[in-house]
């Protein structure tokens, strides 16, 4: 029990520094007459713009698997029988990545422990299919 405990405590830490590096919250420490009081704001217009920035991203990375699965498609239909194989391969993992940047695409509704992760995904996804 103490160590799930540790690990929800742990992934709240990791969250919350996530999201302050991401400028998602900010703390505020405040002192009056002897008092000190400490404010956590958490800057929603800042996350909303964070997630709009990664749609965008997704969506322009998707267009460009589409328009690289359609080159290589008629590249395919007329290739000789000894690139075909080549090309039908790289097809095939190009509908992978798609398949596993359409599964990120609802980024609104994750919770937001997972959108670290998610927005790694899409970085990684994205970077591998632009160095080909």
């Amino acid at each position: 029990m103490l160590r799930f405990f540790g690990f929800l405590f742990l992934l709240a830490l990791g969250v919350g520094a996530w999201g302050w590096w991401q400028d998602w919250f900010s703390f505020e420490t405040s002192e009056h007459g002897g008092k000190s009081s400490y404010t956590v704001n958490v800057d929603k217009d800042e996350i909303a713009r964070d997630l709009e920035t990664y749609e965008q991203k997704l969506h322009a990375g998707l267009e460009a698997i589409n328009h690289k699965i359609a080159g290589l498609s008629d590249r395919a239909r007329t290739a000789s029988a000894k690139s075909k194989p080549e090309l039908e391969e790289q097809i095939r993992e190009l509908e992978q990545k798609k398949g596993e940047l359409e599964s990120l695409r609802d980024l609104r509704n994750t919770p937001p422990e997972e959108l670290p992760a998610k927005k790694k995904k899409i970085d990684e996804a994205l970077r591998i299919d632009g160095d080909r």
